[in-house]
């Protein structure tokens, strides 16, 4: 369950996204999160505030899970989403126990006279993970991107995205991770 809502606040824009899962059910855990017992039992409240301003975007959230599993989702692979507010380039932080801090920041470069063009930045840092030998665990994740999409001309909509992202964790099932992937997309309208 999930609410967005949009406030006008002095001369910018105050987003607000406030979610809730409640994920109970019986049979395999298989999460890789040392399982915790058979049972998926696990619930995720979260809350992000987001600023927009002339260009700039600021925002904080915090995400709170309880009960005996890692949040459950279907990992298709790489490209899997989680649904959270903290669902990064690497991370989800979606742990049994965890609390996750997120900050992000972000610049529409149209505001220069460059349309097309933004840069943003994440810091995810949680902790209170239950983990299975080490107790309390934590994590932290930061995330850096710049986009930029073409805006006229015969390859219009042409996009381009450059990201990094370092993960750095305590948890013995997960290791530190650097890694920079270079995006190509494409959009176009279907008639």
């Amino acid at each position: 369950m999930g609410v967005q809502h949009r406030l006008l606040l002095g001369e910018g824009r105050l987003n607000t996204d406030l979610r809730y899962f409640d994920s109970n059910a019986y049979g395999a855990n298989r999460s890789g999160d040392a399982g915790y017992g058979s049972k998926v039992d696990n619930r995720a409240i979260s809350a992000m505030f987001t600023y927009h301003r002339s260009g700039h975007s600021l925002g904080l959230g915090r995400q709170h899970l309880s009960g005996d599993s890692a949040f459950p989702f279907i990992n298709n692979g790489d490209g899997a989403t989680a649904h959270l507010i903290t669902d990064s380039q690497i991370g989800k932080f979606l742990r049994a126990e965890q609390r996750t801090w997120v900050a992000e920041y972000a610049y529409d470069f149209a505001e220069l006279n460059v349309p097309g063009l933004r840069a943003s930045g994440k810091y995810l840092r949680g902790n209170n993970v239950r983990g299975a030998e080490s107790g309390r665990d934590n994590e932290w994740e930061r995330d850096l991107r710049v986009d930029y999409t073409l805006q006229d001309g015969p390859l219009k909509n042409l996009g381009f995205s450059l990201r990094h992202a370092s993960l750095r964790s305590n948890i013995a099932s997960q290791r530190d991770i650097d890694e920079t992937r270079v995006y190509l997309t494409y959009s176009f309208k279907l008639r």
